[in-house]
């Protein structure tokens, strides 16, 4: 014990020379002065307060290096320094407050329940089946320990007995103590489950269908079962089944309800019988029948949502209801809402529970929060349910739940009450005041650089530009030739005598009633058609002919594109042709290789696969033999399909061919 308080003193003076906390310092100046006033002397320091002092500024030491801190009442408590800066945060703000109503949701449930966060356990499917392997693991052990062989041969051990000399006492032998179990030879087993009612109630109707797991089905658990038959026995008689543990009602459906109204009788409607006479007075008068109404017909299965009712006694089967709401906010705000109102009209008891409708829809799980554990409604109970909106960033998402309630109203498991909540979260004022701003910044320095840039080419282009000519229109008379060259196109007409021959041949080939002459040559086309005899027809067509030919011929004399003769064009002209040409060629050759190279694997691959008996001659023989591929390439150009291919495909590329070159040759005439 001395060398190791040596061993601690030499360290704290190697590592720590000369610290004395001043808080020991004015502790110890305190009492001394204490000490002085009241005996008039210096208290005598002794060899063991020096020890003291020494092992307490050891302690002191090694805590601090081992990290312990005891807070004193002069120092400032660390709640304190975050209150500052909650308010410069929100979302720190609004995490301490999470914090705050977790610590107090938990203290409550502590009050109520007796039970730390750690010690709570979820009704999850994996907790129930650790709880029915732990039943058959409990009777197992039971079942062993409770064996008649391993008890007789069971052996406890003892301690001998001893004698102490110091204090002159002699310990008695001392036996082993037998568990319980061992000792009564009796088990008090405890099964523990859940009913079929409480079952369903907590993990609903589609979960709690749901079979054992694969260890309690497995065939070694039920091997060893069989061997320990003897021993489960002498243990538990029969092992209960706790889903069927219940009361259930068998005659709910038995009470029928009246289907017609009843007719109360008044008593001034009776009729007074006599013993003297049998007539009857004149004050007995009967009167009709009063109705009295029946009571409310008495719901088993009904639910009221929102002032609307859906009952499944009457028939009606409702397909589904859908209940749509919007929210609307800024980041990092809560909106409120009252979504739903559930009231339970019936005599049943509902079990409701929330589903995920739509899961693509599910990416803003935490933007909406409301309750959506399992619940039952009792009749007569109202639950209301409130969805608070709180987003944390610009965008509109979409939930989309659905309420599963049983007994079921709807017609169908897959209808229920659906809702449909829609979140839109738009940015501050602030934001999109300092958002637009900046942008105006940019934007207004972008328009002042290119309207300098503008500025400069304007300048640099002023001088070269020059005013350009207004031609101003005036209303004049147009002529019967320019008549004629407006209203038909590609006819030149420069001489009155044509305008009039035309007229003339349009008079002789007119109904009578026709009216005048519209400077059409369609026209006059049109009525010589509508001539009976062919003759004249082609008569009237001969001189339309003849005289239109003068028209052709005095443009062609004037027109200069048409006399003067371009070596350059022709050979322009026929440098594109022969491109067109080459080019269709080449195309063609590469088509034909594509579709023989095609053809030739189709017909190798048969000739591989398909084995053919058809009699050939001693040549074909001879090269099937020796060059299949050769061979196959012979009768693949005799096939019909291939040469059938091969004239299609070349008939389409010459039909290009002539539209190319057609169209060079027109592109090419007026170069």
């Amino acid at each position: 014990m001395k060398s190791h308080s040596l061993y601690r003193l030499k360290y704290a003076r190697y590592n720590q020379k000369d610290q004395i906390s001043e808080a020991n310092t004015l502790s110890n100046k305190s009492k001394s002065s204490d000490f002085f006033r009241e005996h008039g002397h210096l208290k005598e320091v002794t060899r063991q307060d020096g020890k003291n002092m020494v092992k307490d500024i050891i302690n002191s030491i090694f805590d601090k290096e081992a990290g312990k801190y005891v807070a004193s009442s002069s120092s400032c408590s660390i709640v304190t320094g975050f209150e500052g800066s909650e308010h410069m945060d929100k979302r720190l703000k609004q995490w301490h407050d999470t914090l705050r109503d977790r610590a107090r949701v938990q203290a409550k449930i502590h009050q109520r329940v007796g039970r730390r966060p750690e010690q709570m356990l979820l009704n999850q499917s994996g907790t129930l089946d650790q709880r029915n392997k732990g039943n058959i693991n409990r009777i197992i052990d039971c079942a062993d320990r409770l064996n008649p062989t391993r008890l007789v041969s069971q052996q406890y051990g003892a301690l001998p007995a001893r004698s102490d000399a110091k204090q002159c006492v002699c310990v008695p032998e001392v036996q082993q103590t037998v568990p319980l179990l061992e000792r009564s030879g009796v088990a008090d087993l405890e099964i523990t489950g859940l009913s079929n009612a409480t079952n369903l109630e907590i993990f609903g109707p589609k979960n709690a269908q749901k079979g054992k797991t694969s260890w309690i089905n497995s065939v070694e658990l039920e091997k060893s079962l069989n061997l320990k038959y003897m021993d489960i026995d002498r243990v538990i008689e029969f092992f209960p089944d706790m889903r069927t543990l219940e009361v259930i009602g068998s005659n709910e459906n038995s009470i029928r309800d009246h289907q017609s109204d009843i007719n109360l009788v008044a008593a001034k409607s009776l009729y007074s019988v006599s013993s003297i006479t049998e007539t009857n007075s004149p004050a007995e008068v009967q009167t009709p029948p009063v109705q009295v109404p029946l009571e409310p017909k008495v719901v088993n299965v009904g639910l009221k949502v929102n002032d609307r009712e859906f009952i499944k006694d009457r028939g009606d089967f409702f397909p589904s209801a859908r209940f749509e709401y919007h929210f609307e906010c800024s980041p990092f705000e809560r909106q409120f809402k009252q979504v739903m109102r559930l009231e339970n009209i019936g005599k049943n008891i509902l079990f409701c529970e929330w589903l995920l409708a739509d899961p693509p829809m599910h990416y803003c799980r935490r933007c909406f929060y409301f309750e959506r554990k399992r619940f039952r409604l009792y009749p007569g109970d109202v639950h209301i349910i409130n969805v608070m909106y709180h987003p944390s960033e610009v965008f509109v998402g979409k939930q989309f739940w659905k309420l599963r309630i049983f007994p079921h109203i709807f017609c169908s498991r897959r209808n229920g009450l659906t809702l449909l909540l829609v979140g839109k979260c738009v940015a501050p004022p602030e934001y999109l005041y300092k958002i637009n701003r900046h942008m105006d910044l940019v934007t207004d320095k972008a328009i002042e650089a290119r309207t300098l840039s503008l500025t400069q080419l304007h300048a640099e282009l002023a001088p070269l530009i020059k005013p350009r000519e207004q031609l101003h229109p005036y209303e004049r008379t147009l002529d019967e030739r320019e008549q004629f060259n407006i209203q038909n196109v590609g006819y030149h007409c420069e001489r009155f005598d044509d305008i009039e021959a035309l007229r003339a041949l349009y008079n002789e080939v007119k109904l009578p009633r026709a009216p005048a002459w519209d400077m059409r040559l369609d026209t006059i086309k049109r009525f010589i058609m509508r001539l009976p005899e062919p003759h004249r027809r082609e008569m009237y067509f001969q001189n339309l002919l003849n005289i239109l030919d003068t028209f052709l011929r005095t443009g062609d004399q004037q027109s200069p594109m048409h006399s003067e003769h371009s070596s350059e064009r022709e050979r322009s002209c026929l440098i594109y042709v022969r491109g067109c040409i080459g080019n269709g060629i080449d195309e063609w050759e590469e088509l034909m290789m594509g579709i023989e190279e095609s053809c030739f694997k189709t017909e190798i691959h048969r000739f591989y696969t398909i084995k053919d008996d058809t009699p050939i001659t001693p040549g074909l023989k001879k090269l099937k033999d020796e060059h299949p591929a050769v061979y196959v390439h012979r009768l693949m150009q005799g096939k019909k399909y291939y040469r059938d291919a091969l004239y299609m495909h070349t008939y389409t590329q010459l039909c290009d061919m002539a539209e190319n070159v057609v169209s060079v040759i027109e592109s090419t005439q007026y170069v």
